[in-house]
């Protein structure tokens, strides 16, 4: 919840739309989507602007605001790893242990957490730090830009999916695939009355 507010007060603050943004989007805004930068509402960091003379005047809000970004994602992943690595190496001392079964769903388990990790990467943050990176190295980004709001669309229907595949119960529900079920037969003694015995 932290990172969350930290996240959403820089971008609303620190990449806040401005008369040099509206002035800069005119053109391709129009030429692209048929907006009027005027009348739309959006919010991105601009690094620099061009002075009266020509040259290049930095705009420190903006980047302070992309360096907080970046570094609330460089965070989350840290996070990330570092807890996999602890759970992988938690579970392989406590191998001996489990019995096969435990050891079969820890296994699972683990797998589903490593591409619930990747996923992320991929539809998120990785999409997020390219769209802050790339204008700071004048790298044009045009329509590609629209992958980001598409991706963290779609990002919270793709997870549960997942563990739907990873994990064998759950897959075998899925697909209809019913479970064998060992039966044991049950021994059990009759005693009956009879003449001259109990």
């Amino acid at each position: 919840m932290i990172c969350v507010i930290i996240y959403y007060t820089i971008v609303k603050f620190g990449m806040a739309m401005t008369t040099q943004k509206k002035f800069f989007l005119k053109q391709p805004l129009e030429l692209n989507y048929h907006v009027d930068s005027e009348k739309v509402m959006f919010f991105g960091p601009m690094y620099w602007g061009i002075g009266e003379n020509g040259e290049k005047k930095w705009n420190i809000e903006d980047l302070l605001s992309a360096v907080g970004c970046f570094s609330i994602i460089v965070i989350c992943m840290s996070t990330i790893i570092y807890c996999a690595t602890k759970i992988y190496l938690q579970l392989k001392s406590k191998s001996d242990h489990f019995s096969a079964k435990t050891i079969e769903l820890n296994r699972q388990l683990f797998i589903t957490l490593v591409f619930q990790t990747l996923l992320p990467i991929v539809m998120m943050y990785s999409p997020v730090g390219l769209i802050i990176t790339f204008p700071f190295f004048e790298v044009p980004v045009g329509r590609a830009a629209n992958f980001v709001g598409a991706s963290l669309s779609i990002y919270p229907c793709l997870e549960p999916l997942i563990a739907m595949i990873c994990i064998k119960d759950f897959r075998m529900v899925i697909f209809g695939v019913k479970k064998k079920v060992a039966r044991t037969t049950s021994h059990t003694g009759i005693f009956t009355k009879t003449p001259g015995g109990s």
